[in-house]
């Protein structure tokens, strides 16, 4: 039975793309999550008022998470040999591939 990796980037807070937080469960296709991941990311970049209201990410609460490039692998070895499963997962898979090089 396939593994898929379910995902959410909270990328309102991208501004010349960058993510504020990536969460990712691994489950089997009978719903039974096998696995989490979640972490904030430190986007470099300034999150307005607005943002933080959207999403419940403050500036504060990224400002000593690390940043995507630190994380990378880690996401990168969660996600392989999974099904990718976004709600926008075009933009999510996108976006993944070209944080992850």
């Amino acid at each position: 039975m396939p593994i898929s990796a379910i995902t959410r980037l909270s990328r309102r807070a991208i501004q010349c793309a960058a993510s504020a937080e990536v969460a990712a469960v691994r489950m089997k296709g009978t719903g039974e999550i096998v696995d989490e991941y979640e972490t904030l990311i430190n986007p470099d970049r300034y999150i307005p008022p607005f943002i933080t209201q959207l999403t419940k990410i403050s500036p504060d609460m990224v400002a000593d998470a690390p940043r995507f490039e630190e994380v990378a692998a880690d996401v990168q070895r969660f996600i392989r040999g999974a099904v990718f499963v976004a709600h926008n997962a075009q933009f999510d898979h996108g976006f993944l591939g070209m944080e992850l090089g």
